[in-house]
């Protein structure tokens, strides 16, 4: 919930979010920045994706995506969070050879909207109209 009696009116987000942020907003970079690997790699480009290769890349990925959804049910214990989990199961498939990367790499967006469409009305619903 927004404190307006601190910062002017807002006050800043719990450490858990920011730290979840961070660790998202870092698996998304990385994950995208995997299909580019030979190509950055041919014009002596030093991505994270470059240093780590494709097969650390992609685990550092789902490992972060799974801190995210650990923290989320941690701090929100409930079967509402199950959908954060499909996001460390992604990686593990694209390296299992179960998905090619490139088409899901395109399907992000589409889950991303699905997924923080889900979550804006979970949310929504949880302190706006329940009781």
């Amino acid at each position: 919930p927004i404190n307006h009696s601190t910062h002017g009116g807002f006050s800043f987000p719990p450490t858990w979010v920011l730290f979840c942020g961070a660790c998202w907003t870092a698996a998304m970079h990385l994950f995208s920045a995997v299909p580019d690997i030979e190509a950055d790699r041919k014009v002596k480009l030093h991505t994270t994706a470059v240093t780590f290769g494709r097969r650390n890349s992609l685990l550092i990925c789902s490992f972060l995506w799974l801190i995210c959804a650990l923290v989320a049910f941690y701090s929100f214990p409930s079967i509402w969070m199950f959908p954060l989990l499909i996001y460390p199961v992604i990686p593990l498939l694209v390296l299992s050879g179960r998905a090619n990367l490139e088409k899901t790499y395109w399907v992000f967006p589409y889950l991303n909207g699905v997924v923080g469409c889900y979550f804006f009305w979970l949310i929504f619903i949880q302190r706006f109209i329940a009781v």
